[in-house]
């Protein structure tokens, strides 16, 4: 991301449009990548969702001391939140698992249980 800072975010002859693609096709698929099946833990969110927003207010071209809230900084991006782009990957990745045969792998670790004993906490 911060290679393309001087070629991309920070031209001001480059459309926003333009910037909105780069950064979808190359730095939230790369954030997101495998996200579907993740323990979403809070910690890790608000990292990624931090990382986001940074990066957005990059592309605005807003100054660390200006105070440009979340939602309008992604509203005039036209950018889905992150914590929205992580439920719908959780939601395509179940379902992919659903209509995976049932020999697979993946749906058996997924809607298996133990035959006996407890899972160690963690």
């Amino acid at each position: 991301f911060f290679r393309l800072k001087k070629r991309l975010w920070n031209q001001r002859g480059v459309r926003r449009c333009t910037k909105m693609r780069m950064f979808s096709a190359l730095v939230s698929s790369t954030l997101l990548y495998g996200s579907g099946s993740w323990t979403r833990r809070e910690l890790d969110t608000n990292q990624l969702e931090t990382t986001q927003y940074r990066l957005a207010r990059l592309m605005l071209g807003s100054r660390p001391t200006d105070r440009v809230r979340m939602t309008t900084a992604y509203s005039e991006l036209s950018m889905l939140p992150l914590r929205v782009q992580l439920a719908e990957r959780t939601l395509s990745w179940a379902a992919r698992l659903i209509n995976l045969p049932g020999d697979r792998l993946p749906r058996l670790l997924m809607f298996s249980e133990m035959a006996e004993g407890r899972r160690n906490p963690g």
